[in-house]
């Protein structure tokens, strides 16, 4: 107990853990609650990168048979929509969920 009357918080205490410029950084995070948000959007993540690298293997196919001459269903005309060109250079092919960041504690229970 502090001087002030406020107890003193013991782990575990929950940290999000992540590399930036090939550093490995980490924050704590302010219990469960936020614990759980974080897993929740790593998990998305995880599932976002899982399907992309379906879709790119779908459209690897796709080009072997337009290569081989096989007979494909029409395509729409292309329309340009912008965007962001480029990736993060990582092979979506490798399977499973890339490195990204993640949650551990110190001690188990939470």
């Amino acid at each position: 107990m502090r001087k002030d009357g406020s107890a003193y918080r013991r782990g575990p205490y929950p940290t999000y853990t992540f590399k930036r410029g090939g550093k490995t950084r980490g924050k704590q995070l302010h219990g469960p609650a936020e614990a759980a948000l974080y897993r929740q959007q790593i998990e998305a993540f995880c599932r976002y990168q899982e399907l992309s690298a379906q879709l790119v293997q779908v459209s690897h196919r796709l080009a072997d048979l337009e290569i081989a001459g096989a007979p494909m269903a029409e395509k729409p005309p292309r329309t340009d929509r912008g965007g962001a060109q480029g990736g993060d250079g990582a092979d979506p092919r490798a399977g499973g969920c890339a490195p990204i960041p993640h949650l551990r504690s110190r001690a188990s229970g939470w």
